[in-house]
């Protein structure tokens, strides 16, 4: 945060040189989520792209679509092609929603299991899952991928081990759709003192979630 702080006051030729001192690609991956939208694309296009494919496979898909977005079309595409194709197919389905509204500022990795899951199978799933960045909650899902409920953490570690989720959860969920404004998601976390809000379509299958950085992200904007 910090570094990218910073490289708002250097030319172009400081900015690479800070670029290239980074001790490594996970070290220039978060700089790079964190600096100015206009920055961006200054500080990847002159960088090799070996490079700068690594750094855009450290990202989480919701910042590699963003930040994608802010590229030259012809750059953008060449990096989606060398992308793997579940990778390209998730970032290109981002892509395609309004980068101000709930489904462009989402984040696909989300944590969602059956309602019939014990407490302590789900502290079990949670703990060997990689994909998820932010565990704030663990949403609900039904048979077809239907958001039914919501459990905290602090809930699900409360409770006796052998307790469903049917039973801990809250049913009435506080979620939003992908074509939501990106404002009334940042105004729904902050009404519900919520870390994290459930993006669902128009048949309330969940899609993804947008976490608290994100929304903190909108209330700065």
């Amino acid at each position: 945060v910090d570094v990218a702080l910073l490289m708002r006051f250097l030319n172009d030729l400081e900015q690479q040189q800070v670029f290239a001192l980074l001790p490594d690609d996970a070290f220039r991956a978060e700089t790079i989520a964190e600096l100015d939208e206009h920055l961006i694309s200054e500080v990847l296009e002159a960088r090799p792209m070996a490079e700068v494919l690594s750094v855009l496979r450290l990202l989480g898909t919701d910042d590699q679509a963003d930040v994608l977005a802010l590229l030259p079309s012809e750059f953008r595409a060449r990096l989606i092609d060398e992308l793997k194709p579940d990778e390209a197919e998730e970032v290109e389905e981002l892509l395609h929603y309004d980068p101000e509204s709930a489904g462009g500022i989402m984040s696909p990795e989300f944590f969602a299991l059956p309602a019939a899951t014990t407490a302590t199978d789900a502290i079990q799933a949670l703990q060997q899952s990689e994909d998820v960045e932010m565990a704030f909650y663990i949403y609900v899902v039904n048979e077809p991928g239907h958001l039914v409920g919501v459990v905290s953490l602090r809930a699900l570690v409360t409770h006796p081990s052998d307790t469903p989720l049917s039973e801990i959860m809250v049913s009435d969920v506080i979620s939003a759709t992908v074509e939501t404004d990106q404002e009334e998601v940042a105004r729904l976390a902050a009404r519900y003192n919520l870390l994290a809000i459930p993006v669902v379509d128009e048949g309330n299958h969940l899609e993804g979630i947008v976490t608290i950085d994100d929304v903190i992200d909108v209330m700065r904007e």
